[in-house]
């Protein structure tokens, strides 16, 4: 299947269409899950949290279960699963996995992976004692609220055995999954000195309950922001102006918010909207320090007057919004770091 073909781009755009109105498939909204998430965890209940993810997700949904489905329940056309077909059987191909794999990147393997999953999700939900659930994609949350005297070590093996039953697997690595403290009971114990992070974000019960960036997120700004002084450096020599005008833009993007004009979303982003669940701002702080740091070692005077206005703070504070409209001008801005991993 090539999408470069337009009448082939637009079949599986229909395609994806039809599977999410005739199975009434809603991907999760990330913020909406964080915002649950922090408002059941806020309440003051001595929830047991077990944090979880997949391993390789898309990579390890076998074809023969969906496919199954889709043929039972007769709600697409034939022609539509001789396209879902085709286009499972050429990533298998392609990948070398034969029989087993979605494509990443390709919108309609989010419905299918989706509609895969819709039967797990049920399952957890009506498990004894869940309270919360929340799934975005392979990442995964759970809160118990367990009756007196039950042990609540019992769950992660079950849960463990429903994803084994659709032949997926627990990523069980001491990054990926985490369950709150238990005592020698399996009743929940204080969370005092414990933290989890989830969706890009950090949950810290150490000192109340704070929410900071995931670490990940964190070493990405940080990355971002060392990428863009040394683009600079690596460029002032054959174009000044140049590099001194793209430096300003990219960190006037890192510490501003904005609007995707050009996504089929129109989304909001930025540093108020990719991280506005935040009631610590440590890491806004140290990101500023970070900038100041980078802008105190440059050469030009009139390029640290114009940065030193900038601020991770107040650009979260204040939601500052700044428009990058001109043609070309995302592109320029984030190509400072298109080969992070």
């Amino acid at each position: 299947m090539d999408q470069e073909l337009p009448d082939q781009f637009y079949a599986i755009k229909k395609l994806e269409s039809n599977l999410a109105s005739l199975y009434r498939l809603k991907p999760a909204n990330r913020d909406e899950v964080m915002k649950q998430l922090i408002g059941m965890i806020s309440d003051g209940f001595n929830y047991h949290v077990l944090r979880t993810d997949i391993s390789s997700f898309f990579e390890s949904i076998p074809h023969d279960r969906i496919l199954k489905k889709l043929k039972e329940d007769q709600l697409l056309s034939q022609k539509s699963l001789r396209l879902i077909s085709g286009i499972l059987f050429r990533y298998a191909w392609l990948a070398g996995t034969p029989g087993i794999g979605l494509p990443r990147g390709l919108g309609i393997s989010s419905y299918l992976s989706e509609l895969y999953m819709r039967e797990f999700d049920q399952r957890i939900k009506i498990l004894g004692e869940v309270v919360f659930y929340a799934r975005y994609v392979d990442d995964i949350v759970i809160l118990f609220a367990p009756l007196p005297g039950t042990d609540v070590r019992v769950k992660r093996p079950k849960i463990r055995d429903y994803l084994s039953d659709i032949s997926l697997t627990m990523n069980e690595t001491a990054q990926k999954t985490k369950e709150s403290p238990v005592d020698s009971q399996g009743i929940p114990d204080a969370k005092n000195a414990w933290s989890f992070e989830y969706l890009g974000y950090r949950i810290d019960f150490r000192s109340g309950l704070s929410v900071s960036m995931s670490r990940k997120r964190l070493a990405r700004y940080k990355n971002r922001l060392s990428a863009c002084f040394q683009r600079y450096e690596s460029q002032r020599s054959k174009n000044h102006k140049k590099a001194y005008r793209i430096l300003i833009k990219r960190v006037r993007f890192l510490t501003s918010n904005t609007q995707l004009t050009h996504n089929k979303s129109n989304a909001y982003v930025g540093i108020y909207f990719n991280n506005m669940h935040l009631t610590d701002r440590k890491n806004l702080i140290a990101l500023d320090q970070i900038l100041s740091a980078n802008v105190a070692r440059l050469s030009s005077s009139s390029l640290m007057a114009k940065l030193s206005t900038y601020s991770f703070v107040k650009g979260f504070n204040e939601r500052t919004f700044r428009r990058f409209h001109n043609k070309g001008e995302f592109t320029e801005i984030v190509e400072a770091w298109k080969y992070e991993e």
